[in-house]
């Protein structure tokens, strides 16, 4: 058996910011997840779908974890402003950081670049023991320690067991840890689209009558992260769409503020929903990330990946 401080369950975001924030403070940590990335491989030349906007509390994070520079290093956008507006009024707002004082008011960055630069830091960290591919089979919960199985039958103890393993946590499950649900009735359409007029390093959103349409800003200055939320019948009718109609509509809904729009990706849909576990704690668990909370929404496909408060934990 195997024993260690703390055993973080997921190798996501989350589990890795954890695992790395933790490394030279005597705990011994391991991370459990099914899958290993290959940091061999070029990181792809299109952008992926799935992309966070980081404020400065977790850029500060991944400063104190010691990742930035090598996230920096690769594909990321710094955004200077804002602007949101109501299509059926005349409500709208702009800002710029540089207003008020900001070089940037965040950073919209592939998640795939963040954990790339995560997981190199974890794999460099000897306070660090990845355990991949694996996935709890069982854990008992003892007074002072924690007993996990993994699939392959290894066995280890920890003092302290953390959920980083999805929203839909098997860990969680496995606590009896009672969980709120809802549903938006909404869908969110993601797509990567390459516009006429440079984005200018601007986020935008629109609020029209069927949804909220948002623009991402990417590092390239013509292509943004689009996350569109609709009703599901409206994201059903714009998924089966041709490209050239869709581009007609996503233009026509955004009001042309950045040209003609085209779509350089596949479209995805997923439903936008929340849940809210009831506690974040039990004997030996705690509960991180979207284990403890969870609201897909157009500012999260991504959005904050819930770093901020991850600095400190007591075992």
């Amino acid at each position: 058996m195997q024993s260690f401080d703390v055993v973080i369950a997921g190798g996501g975001m989350v589990g890795l910011a954890l695992a790395c924030g933790l490394q030279g403070s005597g705990l011994r940590v391991a991370v459990v997840d099914s899958h290993q990335p290959d940091l061999d491989s070029p990181l792809p030349a299109a952008p992926g779908l799935r992309v966070s906007a980081i404020n400065a509390a977790s850029e500060r994070l991944l400063q104190y974890i010691g990742v930035w520079d090598n996230i920096t290093a690769q594909r990321v956008n710094a955004y200077q402003g804002m602007e949101v507006w109501d299509r059926d009024s005349f409500g709208k707002i702009a800002f710029r950081g540089e207003e008020y004082g900001f070089s940037h008011l965040g950073h919209i960055i592939e998640n795939e670049v963040i954990l790339r630069a995560l997981w190199q830091k974890a794999e460099q960290s000897s306070d660090i023991t990845l355990l991949c591919p694996a996935t709890l089979k069982n854990v008992a919960w003892g007074e002072n320690d924690a007993f996990v199985t993994l699939n392959d039958d290894r066995q280890l103890s920890a003092r302290l067991v953390v959920g980083a393993d999805g929203a839909q946590s098997w860990l969680r499950q496995h606590a009896d840890i009672p969980l709120t649900f809802w549903d938006y009735r909404h869908h969110a359409l993601v797509a990567t689209i390459r516009t006429a007029e440079p984005h200018q390093s601007v986020a935008r959103q629109v609020f029209h009558g069927e949804g909220i349409l948002a623009f991402l800003p990417l590092a390239d200055p013509h292509l943004s992260s689009i996350v569109w939320s609709v009703s599901p019948e409206e994201a059903q009718r714009l998924s089966a769409l041709s490209n050239d109609e869709f581009n007609k509509v996503l233009a026509s809904t955004f009001d042309l503020r950045l040209g003609l729009c085209s779509v350089e990706s596949e479209r995805l849909t997923f439903p936008l929903t929340g849940r809210y576990a009831r506690s974040f704690a039990a004997q030996r668990l705690a509960l991180g990330g979207r284990r403890r909370a969870h609201r897909a929404s157009a500012g999260r496909a991504g959005g904050e990946p819930w770093f901020y408060g991850r600095r400190r934990i007591g075992v």
